[in-house]
């Protein structure tokens, strides 16, 4: 996971430092360098698609059902008692 926090980390500082670059830019370079800065930025927002589709995974594959597995475990112990 820290890998991939840097990488989003790193791709946010490149993109800040991209846009504070355009400001020298002419026109048709600035043009060019929001395409590719762009790209860039829909390429993290896919990245944190599938890293938030897989932790909705192991939430309802893990954690919910370890949480049902606790409060029935809890209510047979109660019921013991």
């Amino acid at each position: 996971m820290k890998i991939e926090k840097n990488q989003v980390k790193q791709t946010i500082l490149y993109v800040y430092r991209s846009i504070s670059r355009t400001r020298s830019l002419s026109t048709m370079e600035t043009k060019n360098h929001l395409k590719f800065t762009r790209a860039k930025a829909v390429r993290v927002s896919k990245y944190t698609e599938e890293l938030i589709d897989k932790v909705e995974q192991y939430l309802l594959v893990v954690v919910i059902p370890l949480s049902i597995v606790a409060i029935i475990s809890s209510a047979i112990k109660f019921a013991i008692l």
